[in-house]
C-alpha cells in the first residue's frame, strides 16, 4: 500500500540547514536560545504560541530559488520513476510541523479532500521519525477498501473514524534519507506525539499525464513531459494584485490576511497593495477604489461573503467588467468572471 524509498541526504541538505538557521534567528529575536537539530524545534522560544510564524518561515523557503530547484529535481525523479517522465506535480508542497506533545492531522485519505483517485502522495520528512511522531498508514489494500466503503455506508462522524483508525493504522518510522509514496485512497494520519522529538516534513502529489486531477485546479500543478518542465496554459498568470479584507465574513482580519497571503504565494500573485474595507459603509468604497486602480490587475479577497446582498454583488461585478478587472475569492477558489457559472 505504501512504498518506502531512499534519497540522498545531500538532496535537501540546504533546506534543512537554512531552515534551522532561520528558526534559530527568529527564536533569538524573541529572546530565546538556539537549537542544534530540527527535531528539537519544540524548545524554540514561544513556538507553541507562534507556530504559524514558524510555519511561515518554512513555507517561504519553498518560494526561493535553491529550495525550488531541489524540490523540482525531486519531483521530476518521482515522475520519471512512476510515469516514465510524463506527468504533473504540485507547484507548492504542504509543510508540516508535528510538535512534541501535540497531534497534527486526523485519519483520512487524500481522495476525500479532492485529489484524483490515481494521484500519488509523496511524504518527505526532514527529521528522523519514529513511533508517534511518524506518519501512520493503513497498509492492507483489502482492509483499506473495506474501511472506506464502511465509513460511507454507515455515515459515521470524524471522531468515530479517528477512533477506529488509530488502532488499525501502523507507524512508518521514516528516516531523513527516505520518503513514502502511496495512492490517494490510502488511509493515513497522525497520533499525539509522545516522543521527545518533533517532526518536520512536507508532502505533495504527483499525477500521470492522462489522469484525473479530481477537484484540484490543473493550474496548481507543473507539467513534465519527457522529463522536462513544460508550461501549463493557466488562468492565473502573474497578476499585480491588492489584498483586501472585510468584516462581513466574521473571520478575524489577521486570519484573513494569513490565508490570503498564503494563496497569493501559491498562485504567484505579486502583491503591491493591501487595505481593509470601511465597515460602516456597506457599498464597499475601498473595494471600488481598488477596482479603479490602473496599477492593479486583480484584487484578492477572503470569500464571497464580502457581499452583504445581491445588489452590491451585481454592482461590483458590473464595475469589474467595465474596468476589465477580476477578483479572486480565496476560500471558494473562484475568479469573479466565473460567478455566472455557479
Amino acid at each position: 500500500m505504501y512504498l518506502k524509498s531512499k534519497i540522498s541526504l545531500k538532496h535537501f541538505n540546504y533546506l534543512e540547514k537554512e531552515l534551522l538557521n532561520r528558526f534559530n534567528s527568529y527564536s533569538m529575536k524573541l529572546g530565546g536560545k538556539k537549537i542544534k537539530r530540527l527535531e528539537d524545534i519544540h524548545n524554540l522560544k514561544n513556538i507553541y504560541l507562534n507556530l504559524e510564524n514558524y510555519k511561515k518561515i518554512f513555507f517561504e523557503l519553498f518560494t526561493e530559488r535553491k529550495t525550488k530547484e531541489a524540490y523540482v529535481k525531486f519531483a521530476k525523479l518521482l515522475i520519471k520513476k512512476n510515469f516514465n517522465g510524463n506527468g504533473y506535480f504540485q507547484k507548492t508542497p504542504t509543510i508540516r510541523i508535528h510538535l512534541k506533545g501535540l497531534g497534527l492531522t486526523g485519519y483520512h485519505c487524500d481522495y476525500w479532500y479532492g485529489h484524483g483517485e490515481n494521484a500519488i502522495t509523496i511524504w518527505k520528512p526532514l527529521t528522523n521519525t519514529k513511533n508517534t511522531c511518524s506518519l501512520y498508514v493503513q497498509n492492507n489494500k483489502i482492509d483499506n477498501k473495506k474501511l472506506l466503503t464502511s465509513f460511507r455506508k454507515k455515515k459515521i462522524d470524524v471522531a468515530q473514524i479517528n477512533q477506529i483508525l488509530k488502532h488499525l493504522c501502523k507507524k512508518t518510522d521514516v528516516k531523513r534519507n527516505e520518503y513514502l509514496q502511496f495512492n490517494s485512497k490510502v488511509i493515513h494520519g497522525t497520533q499525539k506525539n509522545k516522543e521527545n522529538v518533533s517532526r518536520i516534513s512536507f508532502d505533495f502529489r504527483i499525477i500521470g499525464i492522462n489522469q484525473n486531477f479530481g477537484s484540484k485546479p490543473k493550474e496548481n500543478f507543473i507539467q513534465v513531459l519527457e522529463n522536462k518542465i513544460t508550461k501549463i496554459k493557466s488562468h492565473n498568470k502573474i497578476f499585480k494584485c491588492s489584498t483586501y479584507t472585510n468584516g462581513v465574513s466574521k473571520i478575524a482580519v489577521r486570519n484573513q490576511i494569513i490565508f490570503i497571503n498564503s494563496m497569493c504565494m501559491n498562485n504567484n500573485f505579486q502583491v503591491i497593495l493591501n487595505d481593509s474595507e470601511i465597515y460602516q459603509l456597506d457599498y464597499l468604497p475601498v473595494l471600488r477604489g481598488m477596482i479603479k486602480n490602473k496599477n492593479l490587475d486583480l484584487i484578492v479577497v477572503y470569500s464571497l461573503k464580502i457581499f452583504k446582498n445581491k445588489n452590491i454583488k451585481n454592482q461590483i461585478l458590473k464595475l469589474l467588467k467595465k474596468m476589465n478587472k477580476k477578483i479572486y475569492f480565496c476560500y471558494e477558489n473562484l475568479y469573479s468572471d466565473e460567478l455566472n457559472n455557479i
